[in-house]
C-alpha cells in the first residue's frame, strides 16, 4: 500500500513539473531588465474624481504604446496613498500603468476599499477615452488588476470576487 501511495505522489510531482506555466521564470529573468522612463498625473490634471476614494495618482511609462495593462493599488489600515507609491513606480518602470488611491477614511473596511478599487478602475477606463489624457487609447481595459496591502489586500480580494473584470490581484500581507 505504501508503494502505491509513493507511485501516485511521484506521478503527481512529475505532472506538476510537466505542466508548470512558470518554467522559464528565473531570478535573472525578473531582475535583468531595463527600466522604462515613467511619468505621472493627478486628479488636478483632469482625471475623474471618483466618489469611493480620496485622491489618485497614476504612474505610467513615458513612451506611448497601445494595450497597456493596468493596476490600481490601495493602502492598508490607517495608511495613506503614499504607502503604495513605491510599488506603483516599480510597476510603471516595468511597463504597467499603475494608479494609487487614498481611502475616504483611514479606517475604511476591506469592503469599502474594494468599492474604492472598482471605482478607480472606472477612472482608468475613462482615461483611455479622454482625449486630453496622456493615456488616451493606450489602455487595455480588459486587462486590469487591483492590489493593496493589509486591509487594502483584503479589499483587492473582495473587488475581484465582486467584479469579474478584475483579471489579477496583488494582495500583500
Amino acid at each position: 500500500m505504501n508503494k502505491k501511495i509513493l507511485i501516485v505522489f511521484s506521478f503527481l510531482a512529475l505532472a506538476q513539473l510537466a505542466y508548470s506555466q512558470c518554467g522559464t521564470i528565473s531570478v535573472q529573468s525578473v531582475t535583468n531588465y531595463t527600466p522604462v522612463a515613467i511619468d505621472s498625473m493627478y486628479e488636478a490634471d483632469g482625471m475623474r474624481n471618483g466618489p469611493a476614494y480620496a485622491g489618485a495618482t497614476v504612474f505610467y511609462p513615458s513612451t506611448a504604446t497601445t494595450n497597456r495593462k493596468s493596476l490600481v493599488l490601495v493602502p492598508g489600515f490607517l495608511a495613506t496613498q503614499s504607502s503604495v507609491i513605491v510599488w506603483a513606480r516599480y510597476l510603471a518602470a516595468r511597463g504597467f500603468v499603475c494608479m494609487t488611491i487614498g481611502t475616504n477614511s483611514l479606517t475604511d473596511s476591506p469592503a469599502l476599499r474594494a468599492a474604492a478599487l472598482l471605482d478607480a478602475m472606472e477612472t482608468l477606463r475613462q482615461e483611455n477615452y479622454r482625449m486630453a489624457s496622456p493615456l488616451y487609447q493606450q489602455l487595455d481595459s480588459n486587462k486590469m488588476a487591483v492590489g493593496g496591502w493589509s486591509m487594502g489586500g483584503g479589499g483587492a480580494q473582495l473587488a475581484a470576487k465582486a467584479d469579474a473584470r478584475v483579471k489579477a490581484v496583488l494582495a500583500i500581507t
